[in-house]
């Protein structure tokens, strides 16, 4: 069987999101250490991000994961995005990402088709 793409475009590529901040829930107390500990050396990009870390509700702690542009302009529109290196290095796992869309590209509103989050499956301990 053929697989297919379904792409949908906008009349205006201005509702595209432009600079986004993503986020990981932090759950459980190995993680929760880890999560102490890299905001306490966090520096550079890392410190202004834990800066801006959205009101969400009470008790949940997130740790930011990256900060990027979606560019309207690459002839791709499948885009990749690392994760901060201190905090991939900080060994931390998350079952629930959140993105926070702080810009567009001029739009009154803000279009998202399709988001995909990568990474690896832990064994269980």
């Amino acid at each position: 069987m053929a697989q297919r793409i379904l792409v949908h475009l906008t009349d205006s590529i201005g509702m595209a999101p432009r600079k986004i901040i993503l986020w990981g829930m932090v759950e459980g107390d190995n993680n929760l250490e880890k999560y102490n500990a890299l905001r306490q050396s966090a520096t550079g990009i890392l410190l202004e991000l834990f800066q801006s870390t959205p009101a969400v509700m009470d008790g949940i702690v997130l740790v930011p994961l990256s900060s990027f542009d979606y560019n309207i302009y690459t002839p791709h529109h499948i885009q990749s995005f690392s994760i901060l290196p201190a905090v991939a290095n900080a060994g931390m796992d998350f079952g629930v990402a959140v993105f926070t869309i702080l810009e567009n590209w001029g739009g009154l509103s803000t279009c998202v088709y399709h988001v995909g989050v990568h990474g690896q499956v832990l064994a269980e301990h």
